[in-house]
C-alpha cells in the first residue's frame, strides 16, 4: 500500500475518489498518515461507496480501514487514527 503524509503542523484537507487511489496506487491501497486536524473526504462521486471497515495496526500505528468501491473496482484507504474521514459528493 503506498502512502501519503500529512504531517506538517497546519489543517490539511485531502479528497479522495477512487479513480485516484487507483492512480496513485499499483496495489488498490493507499495509506495516508496524518495529525487529529487533518481530513480526508472520500468522495462517492461516479457511484463509488466508502464504508468503514475496522481497524488494523501497521508499525505499532494505528489506522481507520475505508473500503471504496463500486459495480467493478474496490480499494482500501487506511488513515491514521485520529484523523478525520468525511464521505462526500
Amino acid at each position: 500500500i503506498e502512502g501519503i503524509g500529512l504531517q506538517n503542523s497546519f489543517a490539511d484537507t485531502l479528497k479522495l475518489s477512487l479513480s485516484d487511489v487507483f492512480n496513485l496506487s499499483d496495489t488498490n491501497g493507499l495509506t495516508i498518515m496524518g495529525e487529529t486536524f487533518d481530513t480526508v473526504q472520500l468522495s462517492t462521486a461516479a457511484a463509488t461507496t466508502w464504508q468503514s471497515a475496522g481497524q488494523t495496526m501497521d508499525g505499532g500505528v494505528t489506522y481507520d480501514v475505508w473500503h471504496g468501491y463500486d459495480a467493478t473496482n474496490d480499494v482500501l484507504v487506511l488513515l491514521q487514527q485520529g484523523m478525520a474521514a468525511q464521505v462526500v459528493a
